[in-house]
């Protein structure tokens, strides 16, 4: 199964999941620390073991390899968070500045998409009305 998933998989995404994995790596082996404390910690560990039990049972692998990168990133960005945040106030910029990136892909999300022209609601156009008389 591991490698009908790896076959279609992006190559961008096998090549930012194997940096990324690197980058962890050599932070572990350098500071000697392979994950910040935290209170999720216990919660986080769960999660990860249940990743690979919800990639085994995917019926569509090739749907789950984008969301199992959004997952992996989404980790990362916590541990980022989290080794960086030391007071309240690192931990407010910390937020403003997630919030800020969201803010900044929303808006390219709105710029990029491509709607159909509007067309009129029908009654806004002034629909036929039911006359006395017609039958309905």
């Amino acid at each position: 199964m591991a490698g009908r998933i790896v076959a279609r998989a992006e190559p961008l995404y096998l090549v930012a999941l194997g940096g990324l994995a690197l980058l962890w790596v050599l932070r572990a082996i350098l500071r000697r620390e392979t994950w910040p404390v935290t209170p999720f910690n216990a919660a986080l560990l769960v999660f990860c073991l249940a990743i690979p039990l919800a990639v085994w049972a995917s019926p569509v692998p090739e749907l789950t390899v984008p969301k199992l990168t959004g997952v992996i990133l989404g980790l990362a960005a916590f541990r980022a968070v989290a080794y960086s945040v030391r007071s309240n106030r690192s931990l407010a910029v910390a937020l403003a500045g997630l919030g800020a990136a969201g803010l900044v892909i929303w808006a390219l999300g709105v710029v990029g998409m491509r709607l159909p022209p509007l067309q009129p609601h029908a009654f806004a156009a002034g629909a036929p009305r039911h006359r006395a008389g017609d039958a309905p």
